[in-house]
């Protein structure tokens, strides 16, 4: 189930990291388990990365003990300059 809601993650950050002002904590869709992630944007060099910040259980509450916690999500992403 976590696969399933990670992947949807990897599915859907990347137009958020293009986006301008990508920096910042954002918490993803709600996954078919129920449960969601906060993953921290920012710099890394003149790239983009994010990690795994918290995981939330589909009954809202926070999952300390999320095996992802702290890892990257996203890493060394830089925009394409031939799409603007």
């Amino acid at each position: 189930m976590r696969t399933l809601l990670i992947s949807s993650v990897l599915a859907t950050l990347p137009a958020l990291v293009l986006a301008a002002g990508a920096a910042g904590v954002w918490k993803t869709q709600t996954g078919k388990n129920g449960g969601s992630l906060e993953v921290t944007i920012s710099a890394c060099g003149d790239k983009t990365c994010g990690k795994i910040t918290k995981a939330y259980g589909s009954d809202g509450a926070v999952d300390k003990g999320y095996k992802n916690l702290g890892k990257p999500i996203i890493s060394n992403m830089a925009s394409d300059s031939g799409n603007g």
